[in-house]
């Protein structure tokens, strides 16, 4: 079981650079360290391989604004549909294309 359950330095400055490309600088941002119960860490630690765990927005400004986000497996954790999916979707084709090539 490895120490500790961190984004991978390198793996996680690559993708930043790679999701700054597909997203727009100004729409990727450096987050602080977070505790949670995902247990995410755990499979790429076990075979040794780096990870990164990753979030993207979903709610609209007034919402954020308001600081009334709730949290994912909330009940009340409802994404605006767009740009939520068009974000995702892109984010997750650029770092897959980064990874197995274009």
């Amino acid at each position: 079981m490895p120490e500790r359950n961190l984004n991978d330095p390198d793996a996680t400055a690559a993708l930043a650079e790679v999701l700054r490309g597909a997203l727009g600088a100004e729409n990727v941002l450096d987050g602080e360290p977070r505790m949670g119960s995902e247990d995410f860490g755990t499979l790429p630690g076990a075979l040794g391989v780096p990870s990164v765990f990753w979030f993207f927005g979903g709610f609209d400004a007034a919402t954020v604004e308001s600081g009334a986000m709730p949290v994912n497996h909330s009940p009340r954790f409802v994404p605006v549909p767009e740009p939520t999916l068009w974000t995702a979707a892109t984010a997750a084709l650029a770092a897959l294309r980064s990874r197995l090539g274009s």
